[in-house]
């Protein structure tokens, strides 16, 4: 599945919002945990299916608890439209989800947006330098360069307008490759 699509591996929990919430008071402690464990796997998968067994082994309980359970949890869910009633889904973790995805589109925009302008002032920045020409005859290596005291080997940093680009070193290269075979 493409990281983009995927879910976010972690759930915004409303702690005040849950315990204020009077269906959720009613609840057993058991209802409690199944519950929460169906909320997970909705989040994770999208939906849960309307099928005690299925759900029992979701949850990790005995099937006649879940049975009982799911008398009181099913208005919990909602049915997903279009899927006849077959799987379910909570409508605050829906909200949730949409609100995560929102955020996600901003921030992939705003990054796409920074680097676009970042590489478009890299390349105008590129385009507005002067690459240094150098000129470098046959006799010269790199060690009579260095012997001789040649610019750019000793002395104060060269500054950004002396440095050259890597077509000037490509075509440095080959003329001493094309001047060594004369």
């Amino acid at each position: 599945m493409d990281e983009r699509k995927k879910p976010l591996p972690y759930l915004r929990w409303y702690v005040s919002d849950y315990r204020a919430s009077r269906r959720v008071q009613r609840l057993t402690w058991q209802e409690r945990g199944i519950y929460r464990e169906l909320l997970d796997e909705c989040w994770v998968e999208g939906s849960i299916p309307d099928d005690v067994d299925r759900l029992a082994e979701i949850a990790g309980c005995p099937k006649g608890v879940m049975a009982e359970a799911w008398t009181n949890l099913k208005p919990m869910f909602s049915p997903i439209d279009g899927m006849d009633g077959m799987y379910l889904n909570s409508r605050r973790l829906e909200i949730e989800r949409s609100e995560d995805d929102a955020f996600r589109v901003r921030m992939a925009n705003a990054g796409r947006k920074g680097g676009l302008a970042k590489a478009s002032k890299a390349k105008q920045g590129y385009s507005q330098a002067k690459p240094a020409v150098i000129a470098v005859t046959a006799e010269q290596s790199s060690s009579a360069a260095s012997a001789s005291g040649a610019p750019g080997l000793e002395g104060p940093a060269p500054s950004a307008d002396d440095l050259v680009g890597p077509e000037v070193i490509r075509a440095i290269l080959d003329n001493l490759k094309t001047q060594g075979k004369k």
